[in-house]
């Protein structure tokens, strides 16, 4: 009897223990107010707020909140993480404009070296060059040393103009990058701190998803730039995204990993206006589906590698790339390129349009083709391939959904496996039965959206 009130006993104090941590990450979480206009001395409190970030004390479950349409001057610190069950937000409340966070002297806007757990949204983060100062000026960061965090989302920001990097992530599991407006990193380059400036840069990031953004103007880097040190590996998926008109010599999106382990899968994205649309580089293994890549100069899609290494397994199609080059270099333009010892596991089903001046449609393995009948005819690719106009809706606004006459319609290849089921307008796909070729399902029922049209848009000239 004694022995079985002891084992009671205890077991109402583990249960008593659990409670109190429970309560602890939970019912103790607090929700602090920032309002940069407000006076000194506030509590933290809507009525009462903090009137800069550096007063908040961070502890998991708390949300911290700048009021929307005021300006904080200076950048800050997250100091502690978030736990599965406790978050840390940033974000914002009342009404009007994203609340601005805007540095001028930290390396970082948003600091979260070493934090996991941390949801960053509703913010309008953005930084300048300070002359007086080394800084290199990223917008979100993590450094670029492996971090060991995990679980960062940032959803609904903008991010942008930056001097450097917009977002820099690096050794972060499960980042999250969603329903965000990127745009001009590197527009304030100090010469001493050069980087690769791309609006977003993910290293050894594992289980990465980058969906729903638009992003453009990348003075000198890429929009997305995914890649892994070869000490350590990266893997995700870039879907469902709008990246256009990157600086000249860059790749839109490019993904590259010297890791065997390393995979990046991108699909149902609307990538136009480069020098080279969509680049997979070294080692990386994965699909590239369902993309429509229109007027870049160089490649639509390039597969490089630049030391030598053999590239991984690459599956493309159902991608519509159309009007590519002339490239205005030493060599011609391609719709789909390899490197001289490269060629993919699988290139079928592909639509092709507007190869202009020299451009070829692809070259593998060392050779040039020119057509797609030759690819077919040369290879053991693009059986399924077509050449002829998608007829998208409209070019000249960008509307890229498929008109009813589209060669592009029941056209694609089953790539269920790889793919999601529903196309970048959120439709259904396989509305007859096969899939379309390029990022949008034709559909008599179901109007498509098309791409919102590019805010502060400037053209560069490549």
């Amino acid at each position: 009897m004694i022995n079985r009130i002891f084992k009671s006993k205890a077991k109402i104090a583990v249960l008593f223990a659990l409670t109190i941590v429970l309560l602890s990450s939970t019912c103790w979480a607090a929700t602090y107010y920032i309002d940069p206009t407000a006076g000194e001395g506030g509590v933290g409190s809507q009525a009462d707020p903090f009137n800069s970030w550096h007063d908040v004390t961070w502890a998991a479950g708390n949300s911290y909140l700048q009021k929307r349409g005021t300006t904080f001057n200076d950048g800050f610190t997250v100091t502690a993480s978030g736990t599965s069950e406790a978050h840390i937000t940033l974000g914002a409340y009342g009404s009007g404009p994203r609340p601005i966070i805007f540095s001028t002297n930290d390396q970082h806007t948003i600091y979260v070296y070493q934090r996991s757990y941390i949801d960053i949204k509703d913010l309008h983060i953005k930084n300048t060059y300070n002359s007086t100062g080394k800084t290199q000026g990223n917008g979100i960061s993590t450094g670029w040393h492996d971090s060991k965090s995990s679980h960062i989302t940032i959803d609904n920001c903008e991010v942008g103009p930056t001097n450097a990097t917009g977002i820099l992530l690096y050794g972060v599991h499960n980042a999250i990058i969603r329903n965000s407006l990127l745009h001009d990193a590197g527009t304030g380059i100090n010469p001493a701190y050069k980087s690769s400036d791309d609006n977003i840069h993910l290293e050894n990031c594992h289980d990465y998803l980058i969906e729903y953004n638009e992003s453009y103007y990348s003075a000198v880097g890429s929009e997305i730039d995914t890649s892994d040190s070869g000490s350590g590996y990266s893997t995700g998926v870039v879907r469902y995204n709008i990246v256009h008109n990157s600086g000249p010599g860059a790749a839109l999106i490019k993904l590259s990993g010297h890791h065997p382990n390393s995979r990046a899968d991108i699909y149902y994205n609307v990538v136009y206006d480069g020098g080279e649309c969509i680049g997979f580089q070294e080692q990386l293994s994965g699909t590239v589906s369902n993309n429509t890549i229109y007027d870049c100069t160089t490649r639509g899609i390039a597969v490089a590698t630049q030391n030598q290494e053999p590239n991984g397994d690459v599956v493309i199609k159902n991608n519509v790339i159309a009007n590519i080059g002339p490239s205005g270099l030493s060599w011609p333009a391609a719709a789909i390129g390899f490197s001289d010892n490269l060629s993919p596991v699988e290139m079928d089903n592909n639509l092709y349009y507007g190869l202009n001046g020299d451009s070829l449609a692809a070259r593998v393995n060392g050779k040039n083709y020119a057509t797609v009948a030759s690819i077919a005819s040369g290879t053991a690719f693009e059986d399924n391939g077509i050449e002829a106009d998608p007829k998208f809706t409209n070019t000249a606004t960008k509307d890229f959904s498929l008109q009813a006459s589209s060669p592009a319609i029941d056209r694609g290849a089953d790539v269920s496996s790889a793919v999601s089921s529903e196309d970048i307008a959120g439709t259904p796909t396989q509305q007859g039965g096969l899939y379309d070729i390029g990022a949008y399902e034709y559909s008599k029922s179901v109007t498509a959206r098309a791409p919102a049209a590019p805010i502060g848009l400037r053209i560069t000239v490549l």
